[in-house]
């Protein structure tokens, strides 16, 4: 019995790329590599953080110095502008926008209102801006210039659901153009009232250096953020087979890590740009694992699931399944568990470490 277990233990190797190959590069490179590559991530975060620190300094000495018109109700600013700011503040230019607008009209009404929370929970206040604006319009032009009412009633709704929805994977950056959108009938009124607002508009609509720097920050992150929700690039999360990109499957199935015939069931790579580099999963008859060497060489193991009989796991700190894709993938391997005859542990967030065969 102990020969058994002995050689059972033998025969147990992993399939997640835990496992080392052979190096033969002396410790002081490889302390220099990772010296060299620690020092290129904080030299990023130190001037991530130091741009975002500028902007915020830059924006609030400019705030200080800001010049008061009389007779202005509102907060004017070019229809440019208020969509560029709002696409690379990723939504919070709106916030602001709202708070500026609300503040003028509690001095003007001489209101108890609080202008930062109306900013805050902007897709609240739509419509009560507009009827606000509508009010305006009449004592000025004895007219509604703003919105017929009845559109009114439909952006406010929609602008309220696309808000409530934005957090989705795939709607977030749509609704960061749809939100100013909404938005610009309101903005168009308040921009045309025949004040000395062309003043104030002229002054707000200024570009600043703070928003280059601010749009060079944000653009690659965004860019890098949206690949990962649509799975163009690797993220952090588990995904379903149908959503891995077809050219990525094929270059795993020219390499041999799985055959042809097979579909991708779940598939995991923790790469940064490109999941060829790295990655790992299971089809319905195969589990698999890939990476590169330390000398960039193409490296992979795969096993038949029939060969299979235990799969140890080690947790990951938070989940990386959605409720759904957990329900879809516990009912997977609790099937593969029966079928085994053998207890799989399974956690959102997992990860296969090794099996046994």
């Amino acid at each position: 019995m102990a020969a058994r277990k002995r050689a059972r233990e033998t025969i147990s190797y992993p399939i997640v790329q835990y496992f080392e190959a052979p190096n033969t590069a002396p410790a002081e490179t490889q302390d220099s590599e990772e010296d060299f590559t620690n020092l290129i991530i904080y030299s990023i975060l130190f001037f991530f953080a130091a741009a975002f620190l500028f902007v915020i300094i830059n924006w609030h000495l400019d705030a200080k110095n800001q010049p008061t018109y009389t007779d202005n109700s509102f907060y004017p600013v070019s229809l440019l502008k208020l969509f560029t700011l709002s696409f690379i503040t990723i939504g919070v230019y709106l916030a602001y926008w709202f708070y500026r607008n609300w503040l003028y009209l509690k001095v003007a009404d001489k209101s108890s209102s609080m202008p930062i929370a109306r900013g805050i929970f902007n897709l609240f206040w739509y419509y009560p801006l507009y009827k606000r604006l509508a009010k305006d319009s009449q004592q000025r032009y004895l007219e509604n210039k703003v919105l017929v009412k009845p559109l009114a009633i439909l952006f406010a709704s929609l602008y309220l659901l696309v808000n409530l929805l934005d957090n989705a994977d795939y709607l977030w950056l749509p609704a960061l153009v749809i939100l100013p959108l909404l938005l610009a009938p309101l903005a168009n009124y308040i921009n045309h009232i025949d004040t000395d607002e062309s003043a104030a508009y002229a002054y707000n609509s200024r570009w600043l250096i703070r928003h280059t720097v601010l749009a060079l920050l944000m653009i690659p992150i965004m860019v890098l953020t949206y690949g990962q929700n649509l799975n163009i690039l690797p993220s952090d999360s588990v995904v379903a087979g149908s959503k891995v990109f077809d050219y990525n499957i094929k270059f795993l199935q020219r390499k041999g890590v799985f055959p042809a015939t097979e579909k991708i069931i779940y598939f995991y790579s923790d790469a940064f740009l490109d999941a060829r580099n790295d990655g790992n999963g299971f089809t319905h008859n195969y589990v698999f694992s890939y990476w590169k060497d330390d000398n960039a060489e193409f490296q992979f193991e795969n096993e038949a699931l029939s060969s299979v009989k235990k799969i140890d796991v080690s947790y990951a700190e938070s989940a990386a399944y959605s409720g759904e894709d957990e329900h879809r993938f516990r009912r997977k391997v609790n099937t593969f568990s029966v079928l085994k005859h053998r207890f799989v542990f399974f956690n959102p967030g997992v990860h296969l470490q090794s099996m046994q065969i």
